[in-house]
């Protein structure tokens, strides 16, 4: 496999992200100084086809691809070791192809749905620096915040190890519906950041 095809093939997988088309543009407001983004429901329509696309062809190659040259394989592209933990949240998510065509429909309908984008976009972009590491922490970081999680569970514990909640995914202590919405939702937002708005480096 030569460099290219790797680099296409791994470099979407932190979507815990999370884990990285532009028939999808995107109608923003947007300001001097930070640049805020503020993306309102009657875009999201727009997006639907490029969005589709994005999600559908991850969806393929992770789930062809075996998990151990995948997360080696982040490494080489320049993954951190926090980011690379990260990876193992996704699996479950891209395994089941009926329920990821299911939320695509969703996707724009609920009112948390466009709050969550604007925030994780708009933290990227006020970051100070925009790389594909800083982009893992954030969609990370939002994932944890935005689940119910067991009592006994400590949320800053589950941001530094990513690990941990890839377990708890595994062994069915998440909530189904917000684990798929949320990773969803990331995957949005690593979209518009890499593939749309190509800030991500």
């Amino acid at each position: 496999m030569n460099n290219n095809s790797f680099k296409k093939n791994f470099s979407l997988v932190l979507c815990c992200l999370g884990i990285s088309t532009t028939v999808w543009s995107m109608q923003l407001t947007v300001q001097n100084g930070n640049q805020p983004i503020a993306i309102v429901k009657t875009d999201i329509q727009q997006y639907k086809t490029g969005y589709n696309s994005f999600v559908l062809s991850k969806q393929k190659k992770i789930s062809t691809t075996h998990n151990w040259l995948i997360q080696n394989g982040a490494f080489v592209l320049g993954y951190n070791a926090h980011s690379v933990k990260c990876i193992p949240v996704s699996y479950r998510f891209f395994t089941h192809l009926n329920r990821i065509k299911k939320e695509l429909k969703e996707i724009g309908k609920e009112a948390e749905h466009l709050p969550y984008i604007n925030d994780g976009l708009n933290q990227f972009t006020n970051s100070q620096e925009k790389n594909k590491n800083v982009l893992s922490k954030i969609l990370h970081y939002k994932h944890v915040d935005a689940l119910t999680l067991p009592a006994d569970v400590n949320k800053e514990n589950l941001k530094k190890n990513p690990e941990t909640l890839a377990s708890l995914v595994d062994n069915r202590k998440v909530v189904a519906d917000e684990y798929y919405r949320f990773m969803m939702l990331n995957l949005f937002i690593q979209y518009y950041l890499e593939e749309v708005k190509k800030i991500v480096t």
